[in-house]
C-alpha cells in the first residue's frame, strides 16, 4: 500500500494505520510554504478484504485541509530507490514543470505522487480556477486529489505509475500543471514530484524469495491465544479454506495451522493444497466457471498443542489461484487465531478432490491457516496456462463448461457420452438374420442400465452433476425392479416359479 497524504496549513499528518494493522513506512516528506506538508508512506500486507486508512487529517473547513490517496499494488517485494523534488512557490506562478529522477532495476513500477499547493492567490473562482495536471507519456493515472480551494490557497495533484521497466537505468519523471488563478505576490504556487521505485524482484542475486500467504497474522507468523474454530460444526461435512493469488513462479511448501491445546483421542485435521489454474478475466475462482483441484492433503492425528504443517511442494505459476484447506470429523477443534483478518470461504464435502462451489463462511475471520510460497517473479501479465487440467476431474468440468455450464451442461454431458458408448456396444454386438437385416442385439438392455447409472455415478464423483441426481436415478431403479419382482411372484401365484 502507498499512501499519499497532503496536508494545507495543518502541519504533519504523516502519521498513517490502517485497518489490517501495517506498519507504514515514511518514505518521502516535504514542506512547503507555511505550516504545510505532504508525504509518501508504505505498509506490505498479505490480508484480502476491505482496507480502511487513516491519518490525522481535517476536513475542508476553515484555513486547512488534508486529503489522502491509497494506492495497492500486489506483486511488490521490496521498496527501491526514492526521490523527490520540489518547485517553490518563489519560482512558479501560472504554471510550471517538475522533474524528478529515479534509478531502478530491471522488472520495477515506478509509483508518481504529484502535490500542488498554492499561497497569495487573488479570488478565487472554483472550480475554473482549479490547477490542471498533465503527466508524462509514460505514466499511468491512479487517481486525482481533490482540488480544495481554502480562501486565498487552494491544493490539488495526481497520483500515477509507470509500467514495469525492461531494464535498469536512469529515468525522469516529469509532472506539470497550469491554473487561471492569479497571484496576489511573486509567492505562489509550489509543488512536490515524488517517485518511488517498487521492486518486483529481490535486488540480491538469489533470484528468489519466500512469501506467507493465507492469514498469517502480522508480522508473519503472529499467533494469539484465541480460538474461533470450536463453534465450527465440520459434522455437516464442510471443508474451510483460505483462496490467494500467487504473485510468484515456484512452489507451495507446506501448509500449517496451530493446535491451541490436546485435542479429544477421536479428532484428528486434514489440511489440502488446492489450484485453480486457468481462471480466465471475470471468472470467479473455485466455482463451476473455474473450479479449484487438490493437488495434495494430508490428515493428522493424536493432537496436542503444537503446530502442524504439511509438506506439499506443490508447482503454481503466477496468476494462479491457491487454496489452502482444513477439514475435521466433528465440531471442537481448537485452532489458534491470528491478529488479523482474512476472508474465509467454506465447500462442501470433506477435503474434496474438486472445488466448484464454494461461498464465504467468515468474512473476517481470525482463524491461523498459512502457507509459505517460494519462487521468483516473472514480468508480464498473469499466466493463463492451462497446465495441471490433465486430469479426468478437470477433463470433465471443462466438457460441462464447453455445453454451457451447469446442471444443462452436465445433462447434455451424460447424454453424450452414454449415447457414444451405447451405441458403440450396440453396433459392436447387433445380430443379422440370413438376409443380412438386423434382428437383434447380443448385448442385454439392463447393462446399457448399468452403464447409465455408472456414468451418472462418475459425473457426480467429478463434480459436474449433483449428488441427488444419482441417487434419485438408484432409488427409482430399485423400486422399478422390486415392483417388477412382486408384480411377477403374484402372477406366478406368489411363489415367483411352479413346482
Amino acid at each position: 500500500m502507498v499512501a499519499h497524504v497532503i496536508s494545507n496549513g495543518r502541519g504533519n499528518p504523516c502519521s498513517v494505520t490502517d485497518s489490517f494493522s501495517g506498519t507504514y513506512a515514511q518514505q518521502l516528506i516535504l514542506s512547503s510554504a507555511g505550516n504545510s506538508y505532504s508525504c509518501i508512506e508504505t505498509a506490505f500486507t498479505g490480508q484480502s478484504g476491505t482496507l480502511i486508512v487513516n491519518y490525522p487529517g481535517s476536513s475542508n473547513t476553515g484555513t486547512g485541509a488534508s486529503q489522502i490517496i491509497v494506492s495497492v499494488f500486489s506483486g511488490v517485494l521490496q521498496i527501491g530507490n526514492a526521490n523527490s523534488n520540489q518547485i517553490l512557490s518563489t519560482n512558479c506562478t501560472i504554471s510550471c514543470s517538475n522533474m524528478a529522477s529515479l534509478a531502478t532495476l530491471a522488472n520495477s513500477i515506478v509509483y508518481g505522487g504529484f502535490d500542488i499547493q498554492s499561497v497569495n492567490l487573488n479570488t478565487i473562482s472554483y472550480p475554473a480556477n482549479c490547477p490542471v495536471v498533465s503527466r508524462g507519456s509514460s505514466q499511468i493515472r491512479i487517481n486525482d486529489l481533490a482540488c480544495q480551494p481554502i480562501l486565498t490557497q487552494m491544493v490539488g495533484g495526481q497520483d500515477v505509475y509507470s509500467a514495469l521497466s525492461g531494464s535498469a537505468g536512469t529515468h525522469n519523471h516529469i509532472m506539470s500543471f497550469s491554473s487561471s488563478a492569479t497571484c496576489s505576490s511573486s509567492n505562489c504556487w509550489s509543488t512536490q514530484n515524488y517517485v518511488l521505485e517498487l521492486r518486483g524482484s529481490p535486488s540480491s542475486s538469489a533470484g528468489s524469495i519466500t512469501q506467507c500467504y493465507g492469514n498469517c497474522g502480522s508480522p508473519p507468523v503472529t499467533l494469539v491465544t484465541t480460538n474461533s474454530t470450536r463453534s465450527v460444526n465440520f459434522n455437516q461435512s464442510i471443508t474451510l479454506f483460505y483462496r490467494f493469488q500467487s504473485n510468484l513462479n515456484g512452489f507451495v511448501n507446506n501448509v500449517t495451522v496451530s493446535s491451541a491445546r490436546l485435542q479429544p483421542s477421536t479428532m484428528t485435521l486434514t489440511l489440502g493444497v488446492y489450484v485453480a489454474p486457468n481462471c480466465q478475466i471475470g471468472e470467479s475462482p473455485f466455482t463451476s466457471q473455474c473450479p479449484g483441484f487438490l493437488q495434495s492433503s494430508q490428515t493428522f492425528g493424536s493432537l496436542v498443542k503444537q503446530q502442524y504443517s504439511h509438506q506439499s511442494n506443490v508447482a503454481v505459476q503466477l496468476g494462479n489461484w491457491i487454496g489452502i484447506s482444513i477439514s475435521a470429523p466433528f465440531k471442537g477443534l481448537d485452532l489458534n487465531d491470528t491478529n488479523t483478518q482474512v476472508i474465509l470461504y467454506y465447500a462442501s464435502g470433506f477435503t474434496p478432490t474438486q472445488i466448484s462451489q464454494s461461498a464465504i463462511y467468515d468474512s473476517a475471520s481470525k482463524m491461523g491457516l498459512w502457507a509459505f510460497v517460494t519462487g521468483n517473479i516473472a514480468g508480464g501479465s498473469p499466466s493463463t496456462s492451462s497446465s495441471g487440467c490433465g486430469t479426468p476431474a478437470c477433463g470433465a468440468t471443462a466438457l460441462v463448461a464447453a455445453l454451457g455450464g451447469g446442471l444443462f451442461g452436465g445433462i447434455v454431458a451424460f447424454g453424450l457420452l452414454f449415447g457414444i458408448t451405447g451405441g458403440f456396444l450396440l453396433y459392436a454386438t447387433r445380430q443379422h438374420d440370413e438376409q443380412g437385416h438386423i434382428k437383434g442385439y447380443a448385448l442385454p438392455t439392463w447393462v446399457l442400465g448399468i452403464i447409465a447409472i455408472m456414468l451418472l455415478i462418475g459425473l457426480s464423483s467429478l463434480g459436474v452433476l449433483p449428488v441427488w441426481i444419482p441417487l434419485v436415478i438408484i432409488l427409482l431403479t430399485a423400486w422399478l425392479f422390486t415392483s417388477s419382482v412382486w408384480n411377477h411372484r403374484k402372477h406366478e401365484g406368489g411363489t415367483g416359479g411352479n413346482l
